[in-house]
This record gives C-alpha cells, structure tokens and sequence, in this order.
C-alpha cells in the first residue's frame, strides 16, 4: 500500500556530509604535482523567510606540498537516473528551484597555500516575493594552473562541491513510494541483479527517506536487504533509487519489499512478486 505523508518544518542547520561530487580528470598529472582538495560542510540546510537573509563559511583545505590557485563556481544540480549529482552552470530544468542567483561568495578566485586552510564566507539573500517551497544549488571550487610550474603535460582539474538546501516558508509535503521492479545488470558475459524503488515528489519540499529493501523468498523468507541511501527527492519529479543486489538466481514467486519513511514517522510499505523473464524484457 503506498501512501502520502506531510514533514514538519526543518529548521536552519550546517552540516558535514559525504562527498558529492569530486574529481573531474582531464588526464594523468606529472609526479610531484599532485592536488588534494578539501572541503566541509559538504552539505547545507536553511530554513529561511521571504526577504531574509543568511551567511556562513565553508572551510578549504589544500593537503598537498604545493600553492594551488582554485575558482568558485555557482551551480544548479540534479540527480540523474542512477542517483548521481550532475553539476553544472545552469540546468534549465531546475531553473525554478535553483537558489544560485541569491547566492554570493567570496572570494570568487584565490590561492591556497601548501597544507593550510581558507574560510570562504557566503550569503544567500531570499527575494521577498520569493514563493514557499524548497530549492537547491551548489557551491563548486575547480583547480586552476597551480602558481609553481609544471613539466609539459596534461594537467587534471578537480573541483569540490558544499550543496546547498534552502526552504522558503513551509511547504507542504507530499511523498509516495510509487513502485518497486526488477532490472538486469550485465557486465560482459556476467548477469546480476538490482532492485529500483520509485519514489514520487509532486510537492515543493525535498526530503530524504529512510528505511530499507528487501528481497524475499517464495515462503517470505529475507534474503538479503539493503538500506535507502540518504539521498534527497527533489521537488516535483519521481526519483529513482537502486538497490545492488547479491543473489544471483531470482526465482518465480520471489517478492521485492520495501519499507521506507519519508520523514513524518508514518512507514509506507510496499510489495510486489518480481519474475526474472518479466525483468528481462524491460
């Protein structure tokens, strides 16, 4: 049975999370000049009014034995069909939930000397006819020529990237777990398995559930299961979350379950019979 639910307001929050995106590799990079980004927070939550205002830091750090000079960049995100941020200066699609254009940062260019850190400071500036609802971008940093030379040769760039979560007001949620299927995954003359759920957004408040999926045997038996990575559903759109899986032989009357929670504490369950020559045709 899949069900809609509502998420209490989230108020304003710095946090630390994973990597989201990282290195973006033009090629091999001559020994001796290695680059090695840090960054933290890689994720930002805010809660904000229309017309408010909000600042805070993010922390560079350059682990390696040479200066190296870095851009910021501005950017809108998305998650593509396997759940991976793609990053760019502009993506049409996420142009009405994009909080680039109220960002400013500083510095907008700067070096980073050997083993040291930078506090970049930032603002975002809510437009007071800005409407209730949730919105998204990013704060990138990509490595420009470092300032000591470098032997002829292909360089690399990197780039680190701080995510940023605005919610204006407080929207209302409406979350579904809207399917659950089957798909083959072949690498050569290899075959496996992985499960997707389907989770609906048609609101304009992100969230991110929680729970797991399990496949289950003919007599209900689990035989394995795996938790939901604790990624966001963005505004208005149905997203996809994969699941890997390990048992090699799916057989008839083999059942995916899931149980997950989209942030309110009520679980929402579902379960479907998966059968092998049906997941091969799609």
């Amino acid at each position: 049975m899949f069900n809609g639910s509502h998420l209490d307001r989230q108020r304003a929050v710095k946090c630390a999370g994973r990597l989201i995106i990282v290195v973006a590799t033009l090629a091999a990079v001559p020994c001796g000049a290695q680059v090695s980004l840090g960054l933290s927070p890689m994720r930002v939550e805010i809660a904000m009014d229309p017309g408010s205002s909000w600042s805070g830091a993010l922390r560079l750090n350059n682990e390696a034995d040479d200066p190296v000079r870095v851009r910021t960049e501005l950017l809108d995100f998305q998650l593509d069909s396997e759940t991976t941020p793609q990053f760019a200066d502009a993506i049409e699609a996420e142009k009405k939930f994009s909080c680039r254009d109220w960002l400013m940062v500083n510095p907008m260019e700067t070096e980073v000397a050997p083993h040291t850190h930078l506090q970049v400071r930032f603002s975002v500036q809510i437009p007071a006819d800005a409407r209730v609802s949730s919105y998204h971008c990013g704060i990138g940093f990509t490595t420009m020529s470092a300032v000591r030379s470098i032997p002829i040769g292909l360089r690399a760039a990197v780039r680190v990237v701080s995510t940023l979560y605005v919610t204006v007001g407080n929207p209302p949620l409406e979350g579904q777990l809207a399917g659950l299927k089957l798909e083959p995954v072949r690498a050569g003359s290899m075959k496996s398995w992985r499960a997707v759920a389907l989770i609906s957004n048609p609101s304009r408040r992100y969230f991110r559930p929680t729970g797991e999926l399990a496949l289950l045997d003919e007599s209900g038996r689990v035989l394995e299961s795996v938790p939901f990575k604790p990624l966001p559903v963005l505004e208005e759109r149905i997203q996809r979350f994969v699941f890997p899986l390990t048992t090699a032989e799916i057989r008839p009357g083999y059942h995916l379950r899931a149980r997950v929670d989209l942030g309110t504490g009520d679980i929402q369950e579902g379960d479907v019979e998966v059968s092998p020559a049906i997941a091969e045709l799609r």
